[in-house]
């Protein structure tokens, strides 16, 4: 009788531990990474925890720099970065980078203050920032475009239907060489109704196109697209405001911050095609 309560107890310790360990990411192949992903992003379900989440693992595959680190790599190359640099993180690792981002993101909007300068535009209007000229020239909800997948990768797009702000962006500095990295991480849209909609940031695992990414020399143009959750159906009046994420790259493994100013976007449903 001992024997067996003794047993019993160490089979409860047994379990106890295995409910209290930390769930990883397994990086052994891009279907285990991608599905241990999966499993760690339902840990998260506000907007904001989400694009946190995104960004975290960013980080931790690609260091600080992101993707302007790896600039020069195939597709293939990056795949096997993001594996090997995630595979064995925790939730814990993860949540931990995502606390460092949220604190990064915070001080740098406090050390801004008043001197943030605010661009207000419509729909197909410009404004330049940082010598970079921003069109964003219309606005739809419907399913995620699909991003061209060659050679053996096969990633998964996300369903459902998105609010995608279309945008083209140019180069119109005639010296600087700008970096862009996640360009619109930091933007918010508000409703009439004052609901805060957090900017989409799509992964490695996402197959979507439109992400505007890399190093723009002078004239260089790109087009992409803002992605959010669909709005509330009776909303009927919106503003997307935004520090974009435009950078100087150092060369010495460094990227400053050239955005000194906001934008603030309005428009309404009507101008909303579906």
């Amino acid at each position: 009788m001992r024997i067996i309560t003794t047993c019993a107890a160490f089979a409860c310790l047994s379990l106890l531990s295995c409910k209290a360990k930390d769930p990883s990411i397994d990086g052994e192949s891009d279907e285990s990474t991608r599905k241990s992903i999966e499993e760690l992003s339902k840990e998260f379900v506000s907007e904001e925890e989400k694009s946190l989440f995104g960004s975290a693992l960013i980080a931790i595959a690609y260091g600080e720099k992101g993707l302007l680190a790896h600039i020069d790599k195939s597709e293939k190359e990056l795949a096997e970065v993001w594996r090997k640099n995630l595979d064995g993180k925790t939730l814990s690792d993860v949540r931990e980078m995502m606390k460092k981002i949220e604190s990064s993101t915070s001080e740098k909007k406090e050390e801004m203050g008043d001197q943030v300068k605010t661009e207000k535009i419509r729909l197909g209007d410009s404004v330049t920032i940082d010598g970079v000229e921003i069109v964003f020239k219309k606005a739809r909800i419907a399913p995620l475009p699909e991003a061209k997948q060659e050679g053996y990768l096969r990633y998964k797009l996300p369903e459902g239907a998105y609010l995608m702000i279309q945008v083209a962006i140019t180069n119109k500095s005639e010296t600087r060489i700008v970096s862009i990295q996640d360009p619109w991480e930091h933007t918010i849209l508000r409703d009439d109704f004052d609901n805060a909609y957090i900017s989409k940031s799509f992964s490695m695992n996402d197959a979507v196109s439109g992400k505007i990414e890399g190093r723009m020399r002078p004239g260089d143009a790109k087009e992409g697209f803002v992605f959010f959750e669909s709005p509330l159906e009776n909303a009927s009046a919106f503003i997307m405001s935004g520090d974009p994420g435009f950078y100087k790259n150092n060369g010495d493994g460094t990227l400053d911050d050239l955005s000194d100013s906001k934008f603030e976007l309005s428009f309404d449903r009507n101008e909303i095609s579906e």
